[in-house]
This record gives C-alpha cells, structure tokens and sequence, in this order.
C-alpha cells in the first residue's frame, strides 16, 4: 500500500503557474523508476551470487591457508627449539674440553715448577747440612 504522502502527490498541479495545463493525474514516479530499474537489478542478481560466492571462497582459503600457516610456523619453532638445545649442549661440550685443557696446562706446569723447586733444593741441601754441622760442632767447641 502506497504510503499516503505519496497518494497526495498524485493530485498536486501538473504545471507552473499560468497558463491552465490539460487535467490529469501525474504517474507515480516512484513505481516508474523501479520498474525502469527492474531489469538492471536483475541482471545484477547474477553478479552478486558469484561475488558472495567467491568472497566465500575467498574466506575459506583465507582460513585453510592461515592453519596451514600456523601448523608451518609451529614446525619451524619445534626445529628451532630443538637446534638451541643442541648448539647450547655442543657448546658447554666444547667449554668444558677448554676448562680440561687449561687445567691439564696447569697442572703440568705445576707439578714443572715442583720439580724445579725440588732440584733446586737438593742441590742447596747437601751445603746447607753442611753449614748447619760446622755452625753446631762450633757452639759445642766454644
């Protein structure tokens, strides 16, 4: 039902002012521009069907590609975890054959300067009984 402004409409005057025009009732406007555009917007039915289809289809290889994604970038992190700890053993592996090393260079250069040291005092020893026995036999004499 046409809505009463519009009925209303129908019966205001054809022309300007002036001259009187023939008598009639003007066409709804509204009803001939929609059935002028009947056709247009059919034709365009068509159209819009295939484009919510494929902004459906759109959307769902949006989302079989984001798992895809996802699962990929879970993979890479599983790899990357796995690499640390594997460089992080390797190298406490060669820090701790370093720390041997230093440590076997140290100890034989210890056990170098023991043996020095002990050369060293043998070789002093036999003089420095010596000195002691005279220094002894000299407070008994005296």
């Amino acid at each position: 039902m046409p809505a009463i402004g519009d009925v209303l409409r129908r019966f205001r005057a054809l022309g300007v002012p002036g001259a009187p025009a023939s008598a009639g009732i003007p066409a709804d406007r509204r009803a001939a521009l929609a059935d002028e555009l009947a056709p247009v917007f059919a034709a365009l039915a068509e159209t819009e069907r295939r484009v919510e289809a494929l902004v459906a289809d759109a959307g769902q290889e949006a989302s079989s590609m984001a798992a895809r994604t996802e699962e990929h970038t879970r993979e890479i992190l599983g790899r990357a975890l796995t690499d640390a700890s594997t460089a992080r053993a390797e190298a406490a592996s060669r820090r701790a054959r370093s720390v041997e090393a230093q440590c076997r260079a140290l100890r034989a250069d210890a056990e170098a300067e023991a043996a020095r040291i002990t050369a060293a005092g043998a070789e002093r020893s036999p003089a420095l009984v010596d000195r002691i026995v005279r220094a002894v036999l000299a407070m008994e004499t005296s």
